[in-house]
């Protein structure tokens, strides 16, 4: 079941919940004969410092940035908080909307660093009731429920030097192995050819030990796989195409310096030794690249060289291109929660305010839960000045997405009552 189909399933569950509610509540004031409703709106500003661990797609990272670090990228921020009363009843609702970010930097050796950036909207409305209410104190209880549309982006930007000496590294794995792959079928063919070559002709011996070092067709396509930062398990670099290549000269080169040594370093008669071919093919096959490289002709050792920078340069094309990928997941959800507010006058203008609250039980998200403590001050019979601390913790996990992260910070906001 998707996480749309979820919410859409508990939607009409919340919405009787509330009407319920809200009906019990309106009884409950109605007994009491308020006066009326009041309303105050408070828009706030929350700095928060967010951290925790933010997964979409195979990027994984771990997040933690203060809010002066990307204050400066924060593309916008609303936060309003509404409330509504009517004697002891009491309806609240909460608007955000904020952009986040942060750059993770593994380390100079790793190959990405990862920019993380979070859009979130998160809308609630609770209803709830005064169970207390004195002259000096105010407990609410409520339920509600709160929806969370969130957009997650992961850039990978590719470190260049780190990718460099990957480069490096992935080369010189990838063209080892296919050498050794070459020559090690080589060697292992080596009797078969030497045994295939007709007696009484020592001017064709070393055409024919070309011929037969030719046909193999050794191919190439080793594994090449990087470890990236951020994500699980090695990546493949496609590299195949310039791998077969590589291997292709190599293996001209050897057949070429077979032929090279049996024509200058054996007579005639010895040729007709399948012996001292087979040695002769050995000492080919055993010598390095560079060696190689000194010891062919120069149109060999031309195609050698331009296999070998295709390979190079295969390599760095693909190393880059995964350290430097983005990723990105939209999705929302509902939750049903419930909480509780206690207001307490401190002085006659003063007072103070705790307030949490509780959700998501796998109906949405895994959990999510936030907590408030502060002061506040009667500036005048309509507008009230409130500061604080605030903590949201978000747990949700869905497809593409998995975000575990806490916001936390300290909140100023006006309320303005009518």
């Amino acid at each position: 079941m998707t996480q749309r189909a979820s919410c859409n399933r508990i939607t009409p569950l919340l919405a009787g919940i509330l009407c319920a509610s809200i009906a019990c509540l309106a009884s409950a004031s109605a007994r009491e004969d308020p006066p009326g409703w009041k309303y105050t709106a408070t828009p706030y500003l929350w700095m928060p410092a967010f951290e925790g661990d933010v997964g979409v797609g195979p990027v994984s990272a771990p997040v933690d940035a203060a809010f002066s670090d990307y204050m400066g990228d924060l593309a916008g921020a609303l936060l309003l908080l509404g409330e509504a009363r009517h004697g002891r009843a009491v309806v609240l609702v909460d608007g955000i909307w904020m952009r986040l970010e942060d750059e993770v930097k593994p380390g100079r050796d790793a190959l990405s660093m990862v920019d993380v950036q979070l859009d979130m909207v998160l809308l609630e409305a609770g209803v709830g009731y005064d169970v207390i209410s004195t002259e000096r104190n105010l407990l609410l209880v409520l339920a509600g429920a709160r929806y969370v549309d969130m957009t997650v982006e992961a850039d990978l930007t590719v470190n260049v030097a780190a990718a460099e000496a990957t480069t490096e590294r992935l080369f010189e794995q990838a063209a080892n192995e296919l050498e050794t792959k070459v020559k090690r079928e080589v060697q292992r063919k080596k009797n078969a050819i030497a045994d295939s070559i007709p007696r009484g002709r020592p001017g064709e011996v070393a055409g024919r030990v070309e011929e037969g070092i030719l046909d193999l067709g050794v191919g190439g396509a080793v594994s090449v796989e990087i470890d990236l930062p951020f994500q699980s398990g090695g990546q493949s670099v496609d590299i195949a195409d310039e791998q077969r290549a590589y291997a292709d000269a190599v293996q001209r080169a050897v057949a070429e310096r077979a032929a090279e040594v049996i024509d200058t370093e054996l007579s005639p008669i010895e040729r007709q030794d399948p012996e001292l071919v087979k040695r002769a093919i050995s000492k080919a096959a055993s010598e390095s690249v560079d060696e190689l490289k000194g010891n062919i002709s120069s149109e060999a050792r031309r195609a050698l060289e331009t296999a070998e920078a295709n390979l190079v340069a295969a390599v760095g094309a693909g190393v880059e291109k995964l350290g430097e990928e983005e990723f990105s997941s939209t999705t929302d959800w509902v939750d049903p929660f419930v909480g509780a507010r206690l207001t307490s006058r401190l002085t006659e203008k003063a007072y103070g305010v705790i307030y949490g609250d509780i959700g998501g039980f796998g109906v949405g998200s895994e959990l999510t839960w936030q907590a408030f403590a502060g002061l506040g001050l009667r500036l005048s019979p309509q507008v009230t000045l409130e500061t604080g601390y605030r903590y949201l913790a978000i747990d949700y996990e869905e497809g593409e997405l998995d975000v575990n992260i806490d916001l936390k910070g300290f909140v100023l906001g006006v309320g303005y009552s009518f």
